[in-house]
């Protein structure tokens, strides 16, 4: 891309303090001291505050400070110059320093501006195809930047309506598991004081059952009622033995009186006084 340069164009009397102003400010420029050729051209614009080579060498020392705003505001001002070498010079280096700036279609406007006044104006031509390219290239970036922030964001939604549709749907086996698991943290949930009476219950020993709840009470129950029926049955022993004991009694007087009978049978038939048995 082509700098700026300075042009050789006529200021006035020869001798006059602009016209000095100009030819110091210019050996500095030759001689890379872009700061001191700017301070010669600004005191020559104090005398030609509207002369277009004046504000054209201004903005070519600002070009090579790289104040690159202001250098364009001196080459707009340059551009409305009616010499026409002044004017396309100041319109193709202004398309410069907007290309700098970031103005990349305001460099396009500069440099079309230039081939209308010279269409064979060659660095023109070629720094305007360059910025075109160089906003195709720009333009293009961005669709595949935005491309592939599409893509990653479709990714990115499938995966969280993949990870919803497990969520929602859990594999075999995996459904028991997690009602289990939630019955439980239902569970541990309840309050300390169920918790703790469940517990307790846990540890109490087992009631009796209704039949015996009256505890030693039933079994002194149990021990009369033993005891009764010994009682009766001893019973039924004493009479059995009474009984059995007047039998055996008239069983003795029956057989007592079967002797007496047999001793009265053989009492005649004995002897007088000392005479022998039979």
């Amino acid at each position: 891309m082509i700098a700026a340069v300075i042009l050789a164009v006529g200021l006035g009397p020869f001798g006059s303090s602009a016209h000095r102003d100009v030819v110091r400010g210019k050996r500095e420029y030759e001689a890379e001291q872009y700061q001191e050729a700017l301070k010669h051209f600004r005191n020559a614009q104090v005398d030609l505050p509207e002369e277009g080579t004046v504000l054209y060498d201004l903005g070519c020392a600002q070009y090579r400070l790289q104040e690159y705003d202001k250098a364009a505001e001196s080459f707009k001002k340059s551009a409305q110059s009616p010499q026409e070498e002044v004017s396309v010079a100041a319109t193709y280096n202004l398309g410069n320093s907007l290309y700098h700036l970031g103005d990349l279609e305001g460099a396009i406007d500069a440099y079309e501006r230039v081939l209308e006044m010279d269409e064979d104006h060659e660095d023109a031509r070629f720094n305007l195809e360059y910025v075109r390219q160089k906003i195709k290239e720009m333009l293009d970036s961005s669709k595949q930047r935005q491309e592939r922030q599409q893509q990653q964001q479709e990714n990115e939604d499938a995966g969280d309506s993949q990870g919803t549709q497990d969520r929602q749907d859990p594999k075999e086996g995996e459904g028991e598991e997690a009602e289990q698991r939630r019955g439980e943290e239902q569970g541990s949930e309840q309050e300390p004081g169920v918790q703790a009476e469940r517990q307790e219950e846990k540890e109490r020993p087992e009631a009796p059952q209704e039949e015996d709840a009256s505890g030693q009470e039933g079994d002194v129950k149990q021990a009369k009622e033993e005891e009764q029926d010994a009682e009766e049955a001893g019973a039924e022993a004493v009479e059995m033995t009474q009984e059995e004991a007047e039998q055996l009694l008239r069983a003795l007087a029956q057989e007592e009186e079967e002797v007496r009978t047999r001793e009265s049978k053989r009492a005649p038939g004995r002897s007088g006084a000392g005479g022998p048995d039979w």
